[in-house]
């Protein structure tokens, strides 16, 4: 039931954000100060696919709401300090 939720969530935030979200970004290129410029949905969408890559990368199919918000913060607080890095190497420097 959980993962039912996890998936209308994300589809709702996709699909809310698709006219927002326009416009291809390369995430690898994407600076701190330019992802707090997307407005709300669109960090949104760049935290949950930021949060499947990175459990892709693990082969780890499971994702916690709770910890995937507490990171999203993390990485704010982290963005807050240096926003010319790039969304990337924050999350990378997480690990």
């Amino acid at each position: 039931m959980t993962r039912i939720r996890i998936l209308a969530v994300v589809a709702s935030v996709l699909i809310i954000a698709g006219p927002a979200v326009a416009a291809e970004a390369d995430l690898s290129k994407l600076t701190c100060k330019q992802a707090a410029e997307m407005g709300p949905v669109a960090t949104g969408v760049v935290a949950a696919w930021a949060s499947g890559y990175s459990h892709a990368k693990s082969n780890n199919p499971m994702v916690e709401v709770g910890t995937l918000t507490a990171n999203v913060d993390k990485v704010k607080a982290a963005c807050a300090t240096s926003p010319d890095a790039t969304v990337s190497s924050i999350i990378e420097g997480m690990k």
